[in-house]
C-alpha cells in the first residue's frame, strides 16, 4: 500500500523537537528548503528526500502524517 505524506505537516511536528537548522543538516540539505517545505511555499519532495525525512521522523519517533482522503460530497 502506498502511502501519500502531508510534507508540510510532517515537518511541522519534527520542527517541534528539531531546529530547521538541525533538520537540514540531518537532511544534507538547507535550512531554506526546510522553511519553504514548512511554510507551503514548496509542497514536492524527491523518493529519496522523502525517505530522508522518514528516517529522521523514525529516529525522534515522531509519527509522519499521511494526507486525508478528499470526501466526496453527496
Amino acid at each position: 500500500m502506498h502511502l501519500d505524506y502531508d510534507w508540510q505537516a510532517t515537518l511541522s511536528e519534527l520542527n517541534k523537537v528539531l531546529t530547521q537548522e538541525e533538520m537540514a543538516v540531518r537532511l544534507n540539505t538547507t535550512q531554506p528548503r526546510i522553511s519553504y517545505l514548512i511554510t507551503g511555499r514548496r509542497k514536492a519532495v524527491s523518493h529519496e528526500f522523502g525517505n530522508a525525512i522518514l528516517k529522521v521522523c523514525k529516529s525522534q519517533r515522531i509519527k509522519p502524517v499521511v494526507k486525508q482522503k478528499a470526501q466526496s460530497v453527496a
